[in-house]
């Protein structure tokens, strides 16, 4: 008789902040966007910064393999002024740094969707956020509102997609993704659907099998990946299992679903 038995841990590492076509740097799309968004940043002058990442946020060294833009430029206060651009020519970062190397921090910030809606904007205060910081939905109604001092979240305010006031405070965040049901749910739809494989019988091998996988902000999930591994045969059992789950509940943050990695052990014993 198979036992499978299942524990879980959630890997905190969330693509929420506190996380295409190829388009010439002269086309008029990337021109438009560079003029509208940063009109301190000339494109043209000779002490323009340019960097080329892609999508890990590595530096590469043309656009072709680009997913992000920046451009920088240092202003008449001495600070760092920088855009950062899809490579399809839509904005996606605007702010001041107080460093060249780019990696301090101050001042108002504003964060963009690649469909060049508003995603969340506020201030830093040498990279701690400071002030009154929104969010806001894919459709431009603002999800919560929060204030920081030194770092910290001290007051928060949460809305639905439809402009009305969420009331209860504790539904805006939801630092894990759960199956939906909860845990005990997760465990009967392990045992009902997690195969002992039938060539390891004879061994009646037994031990433990982790596999992440990504839960995104619909609820799928997304790349599992075996973490540590008891042999074939048990991990293309977990990853059948975990590939063919239905959706879970994302996690949520600043009262916005959000991307989230997930770690699930699962332990096998034939008796």
């Amino acid at each position: 008789m198979k036992k499978v038995f299942t524990s879980a841990i959630a890997l905190s590492f969330s693509l929420s902040v506190f996380a295409q076509t190829s388009t010439s740097e002269n086309s008029p799309m990337y021109a438009q966007a560079s003029e509208v968004s940063s009109p301190q940043i000339d494109l043209m002058s000779k002490d323009v910064s340019r960097k080329y990442f892609n999508a890990n946020r590595q530096e590469v060294k043309s656009l072709d393999d680009a997913k992000f833009i920046e451009i920088s430029k240092k202003n008449s206060r001495g600070l760092w002024d920088v855009a950062e651009f899809f490579a399809n020519g839509f904005l996606h970062m605007e702010g001041t740094f107080l460093d060249k190397k780019l990696e301090v921090r101050s001042g108002k910030f504003k964060f963009y969707r690649p469909s060049g809606v508003l995603d969340y904007e506020g201030v830093y205060a040498e990279n701690s956020p400071t002030g009154e910081w929104k969010f806001y939905f894919p459709n431009g109604q603002m999800s919560s509102l929060e204030v920081y001092e030194n770092g910290n979240r001290v007051r928060e305010e949460y809305w639905n997609e439809d402009g009305t006031s969420l009331l209860n405070k504790s539904a805006g965040e939801r630092m894990l993704p759960v199956f939906d049901g909860g845990q005990l749910v997760m465990s009967d739809y392990l045992k009902k659907n997690l195969q002992y494989p039938a060539e390891a019988v004879a061994s009646k091998t037994t031990g433990k099998v982790v596999v992440s996988f990504w839960v995104n902000e619909d609820g799928t999930i997304a790349n599992p990946k075996i973490e540590e591994s008891m042999g074939a045969m048990f991990d293309n059992a977990v990853l059948k299992m975990v590939t063919e789950m239905p959706k879970w509940l994302p996690a949520k943050h600043h009262n916005r679903p959000a991307k989230q990695m997930y770690i699930l052990p699962v332990a096998f014993s034939y008796n």
